[in-house]
């Protein structure tokens, strides 16, 4: 079985993060031949984990500056070249850069996963909606949901179900040799033995929503003065935006930069918190549920498919300061209630790597045998 995944780039965010995993678990399979294909240039941020892939994993890049009308031949050459029997594409609107061999070469099954909220995809297009009806409608590519929410999302605004739901999934989380400098370093961070300490993770970006979580942990830590501290680990905080973010936050928000070993950071944290306006299945969410991580959100899909208020988390009533604040106020007092080994078993369960890429390969089998 041939692969071949297309994605803008292995920059460090959750859709890469997710590929970078399933290409490494597929190849283990000796009867798949894997290869990523990557639209922007081999520059340093968009390898991020290109270094993680198996050896046996084929990586290529169209070495695209900027997106123009040449995108459409580029692509449309590389997968004729590629000779798949899948092409599987990641995040959007590259479906719609696609459009030439979807139309013209048929020897491949296409198929998408929807990696946010469909209907915050492309919105604000009307082209581009019209296209994508087109090649959804008349059933050019098969899609794949990856939360519930999502699932019944895309129906609602495309008229068809899609072929398949299978949750993100994410490798097993292990320690690294870095763990004990991480301990050292937040222990650095604490006011003292008893400080909560709370991690976001995700790169500056408006779809993140951290003029909230900063306003909303000013706040916390200001005015009503609890004993808590933000770790915030991403890329992009050396932009404007991210020091405009960086000036407004107290002194007990710490910026830290990209990291690798996230795991170490989930691992000795109380609770990791997401604010984003809108998501498919956050990868960081994974992350933090496999290292025991309390989960602490706004009503996303994903997190309202995985995390029950109260019970094994904490989710806000809406994406206001004042529900967000509540739902921190609400974690703080009662995190004691929440069974941590419980959210490890949620991941085995649901959310693993091996469970994700097995589902996985049955669907390409299944729409290699379709064709």
């Amino acid at each position: 079985m041939k692969i071949l995944y297309i994605i803008y780039s292995l920059s460090a965010g959750g859709a890469e993060r997710f590929l970078t995993d399933l290409s490494n678990s597929l190849s283990e399979r000796q009867d798949c031949d894997i290869t990523i294909l990557i639209l922007k240039r081999e520059d340093e941020q968009n390898i991020f984990y290109k270094k993680e892939l198996n050896g046996n994993i084929h990586f290529k890049s169209l070495r695209i500056r900027k997106i123009g009308l040449s995108i459409f031949y580029k692509l449309y050459k590389a997968i004729k070249k590629e000779e798949a029997d899948v092409v599987h594409i990641h995040l959007s609107p590259i479906i719609l850069y696609s459009i030439l061999p979807v139309l013209f070469y048929r020897k491949s099954a296409y198929i998408e996963t929807l990696h946010n909220e469909v209907s915050r995809i492309d919105n604000s297009s009307k082209s581009k909606r019209i296209l994508k009806s087109f090649i959804y409608r008349f059933g050019l590519v098969s899609v794949c949901a990856i939360s519930d929410k999502n699932y019944v999302e895309f129906k609602k605004v495309f008229g068809r179900n899609c072929e398949a739901l299978i949750y993100n999934g994410r490798k097993q989380l292990l320690p690294t040799l870095q763990i004990e400098n991480v301990k050292q370093e937040i222990e650095s961070y604490k006011i003292n033995k008893d400080t909560i300490v709370v991690t976001h993770i995700a790169r500056c970006a408006g779809q993140k929503n951290q003029d909230l979580l900063i306003d909303a942990f000013n706040q916390i830590i200001i005015k009503d003065r609890q004993n808590i501290i933000l770790l915030v680990i991403g890329s992009g905080f050396d932009s404007d935006k991210g020091k405009s973010l960086q000036d407004r936050a107290c002194k007990n928000i710490h910026f830290l930069g990209e990291k690798y070993n996230i795991q170490d950071y989930l691992s000795c944290s109380d609770s990791f918190c997401l604010s984003s306006g809108y998501e498919g299945m956050p990868i960081t969410l994974i992350e933090a549920l496999a290292c025991k991580c309390i989960p602490l959100s706004t009503p996303v899909s994903g997190v309202v498919d995985l995390i029950e208020d109260n019970a094994n988390g904490f989710i806000s009533d809406n994406f206001s300061i004042a529900s967000f604040v509540d739902m921190l106020n609400r974690y703080i007092q009662n995190r004691e209630a929440i069974d941590r080994d419980k959210l490890e078993e949620l991941y085995k369960m649901k959310l693993s790597m091996e469970a994700c890429s097995a589902e996985y390969y049955k669907l390409y089998q299944a729409l290699i045998a379709g064709k």
